[in-house]
């Protein structure tokens, strides 16, 4: 693809970007390039990520640091505790002007740009209800939030873990899902700074030098439309052939393959290539796909 203008002309002609995918780029230990890529791509896409992992995979640590990186207010809120008022503030009457009022803490949703919802499998009933608008329109009780990501993270589903039934309408807003490497999947050396500092932030170069501006250039309607225009009838002929696969190997969630979740796939593989395109890579359109957690083989 030819870059376009506005990807060489700025600031003596390029963004700053990684130097090596193959590193810890985003400075947690043990994501394999393609995870990274992943991370990005949904970033870009301000798509929702959800984290799984046991306890200690750093699933609250990475959107924190992406939230300090992204210069951005970051927020932690357990979803088995968390309670409604927590995220909207307390109402009180307004005896004078006849009205309610809501008084908020510096911890509310309104004073948030980048929330992480951790123990989403333990979340209540009530609060997965709200959630469901969190994630659909970053609005909360009809009211727009500052919210620029949200991120969830659990547990695994297993017996061991305590679960509630998770309602299939707030997993189909996911747009990544995404399962945090252990202990055993890191190499000796990852393995030993791990176990000498007690967590999993890598000693990595800065990306705070340049991940805020890759996310600026990966999602400007320019490049994105550039993308659509050179790979438009590929994408769409991938998502396409994808959903019958899917329908084929699994005809009892043939009810989940809808249009809404057919445009997700298609964004996400667009801002993929975006994001490709601005760090100066290019993948095949599979490769893309197995980076966003999507399964590949044709039927």
């Amino acid at each position: 693809m030819k870059k376009p203008a506005h990807m060489t002309e700025r600031e003596g002609g390029q963004t700053p970007r990684p130097d090596n995918w193959t590193g810890p780029i985003l400075a947690i230990h043990g994501l394999a390039p393609g995870q990274q890529l992943a991370i990005l791509t949904a970033l870009a896409a301000r798509q929702v990520v959800l984290l799984v992992g046991p306890h200690g995979t750093a699933k609250s640590l990475l959107p924190m640091k992406m939230a300090a990186t992204l210069g951005l207010t970051g927020r932690y809120f357990p979803a088995h505790m968390v309670q409604l008022e927590d995220l909207i503030g307390w109402v009180a009457p307004d005896v004078g002007n006849g009205k309610l009022v809501y008084f908020r803490g510096e911890a509310s949703i309104f004073n948030t740009e980048f929330a992480l919802f951790d123990e989403l499998f333990r979340a209540p009933v009530r609060l997965q209800a709200k959630l469901l608008e969190i994630l659909l329109e970053k609005r909360i009780m009809g009211e727009k939030t500052p919210l620029q990501h949200v991120w969830l993270a659990a547990n695994p589903a297993a017996a061991e873990y305590h679960a509630n039934p998770i309602d299939l309408a707030l997993l189909a807003r996911v747009g990544l899902m995404l399962e945090m490497p252990s202990a055993r999947d890191l190499d000796p050396d990852e393995l030993s700074q791990v176990i000498s500092s007690g967590n999993k932030c890598a000693r990595a170069g800065d990306s705070r030098k340049w991940l805020p501006g890759v996310l600026e250039r990966a999602s400007s309607p320019e490049l994105l439309e550039a993308v659509k225009q050179e790979d438009g009838e590929d994408l769409a002929r991938y998502v396409e052939n994808l959903m019958w696969t899917v329908l084929a190997r699994y005809p009892d969630d043939a009810d989940r393959m809808d249009g809404r979740t057919l445009n997700m796939v298609h964004r996400l593989l667009v801002h993929s290539r975006s994001v490709l395109e601005v760090c100066g890579e290019r993948s095949p359109l599979e490769q893309d796909s197995e980076n966003i957690g999507l399964v590949v083989e044709q039927a």
